[in-house]
């Protein structure tokens, strides 16, 4: 096979693995079973980026992500490929970050940053990287807790960048990436109209996870507007759409946010279901976080029926989890 071709195979596997796709995982050991023979550098530095990509988001297995991408990084220390040098670091910023260690994650996206600016040629790809990198520089100010404004800034930028090129998703995305600030400011309407504009980038053959998460978020903002039946169309769009793709971990996230929104109902036999549905997918996982938050939902739904033998099972199960 031509090896531009693979390369591209492993590119067009690495989008769908993005997109959290079943069907990738297979495509990817297909990969592995056909090509790890091929010693070339570029090849093994792209599937080493699926892998860690692979790590990340079917697994949330983010130390062992970073492990492998940073083994690449030492192995080929001074390759002349750029481009998968960044996308690594790329890599193990983010996972810093959905990790807690957001300075460590600051520092190595900046880096990668540096890199892209003073290396990277001019071309929709490298346009792209930049914005993404961008991307997660706000995600992991935002999760730090740091200021909303600092966020905003390299959000708009990276909306700046890509209004140069074709790549209309990643512009869907950082709209998606504006709505969440909006949203963590409690400025719901703002937010609303960020992921509004961005759900119709997305279409539902192509794009489906990303479609997924801006349902969800325009069903959070429906409910926090109490407007009940928008919010449970989107909500349950974005879960029929996980369920097509698969991913326990987003499917757990669509079960607590309907969960949720019954909560707010009052419908609690409703809520009951689903938050015990999140917590069944949620525990497959290994992040535990939407376990936990499952587990403190039924804990209080069952307070609420009355039910506290339930309510102290489900204490006693979420005070277990913090020692795992």
């Amino acid at each position: 096979m031509v090896r531009s071709t693979l390369l591209e195979i492993i590119a067009v596997n690495r989008e769908d693995l993005m997109q959290g796709s079943n069907t990738a995982l297979n495509i990817l050991t297909m990969i592995h079973r056909n090509f790890d023979d091929v010693d070339d550098e570029d090849v093994v530095m792209s599937v080493a980026l699926n892998d860690s990509v692979a790590r990340m988001v079917y697994h949330a297995d983010y130390d062992r992500a970073i492990e492998m991408s940073t083994r690449i990084l030492d192995r080929f220390t001074n390759s002349l490929h750029r481009y998968f040098i960044t996308r690594h670091l790329g890599i193990i910023g983010r996972c810093q970050a959905l990790s807690g260690r957001f300075k460590l994650a600051e520092e190595t996206l900046l880096t990668a940053l540096d890199i892209v600016d003073r290396q990277l040629g001019a071309s929709d790809e490298a346009y792209r990287h930049h914005a993404d990198i961008l991307h997660d520089l706000a995600m992991a100010n935002s999760m730090s807790q740091g200021p909303p404004e600092v966020s905003m800034v390299y959000l708009e930028q990276a909306l700046q960048i890509l209004n140069n090129t074709a790549q209309e998703v990643r512009k869907g995305v950082v709209l998606m990436g504006l709505g969440n600030i909006r949203y963590s400011q409690q400025k719901v309407q703002s937010a609303l109209e960020y992921y509004l504009m961005a759900s119709l980038i997305f279409d539902e053959q192509s794009n489906f996870s990303n479609l997924a998460s801006v349902d969800s978020n325009i069903g959070l903002c429906y409910t926090d507007l109490d407007i009940m039946e928008l919010a449970e169309s989107y909500l349950m769009r974005s879960l029929d759409l996980r369920q097509k793709i698969g991913n326990s971990d987003e499917i757990a996230i669509s079960y607590y946010n309907l969960g949720r929104m019954y909560e707010k109902k009052g419908n609690i036999d409703s809520a009951m279901l689903h938050m015990l549905s999140c917590r069944d997918h949620a525990s497959r996982s290994v992040n535990k976080h939407v376990y936990t938050l499952a587990l403190e939902s039924l804990e209080k739904l069952s307070q609420l029926k009355g039910d506290s033998m339930h309510a102290e099972i489900y204490n006693n199960d979420r005070q277990r989890v913090q020692f795992i």
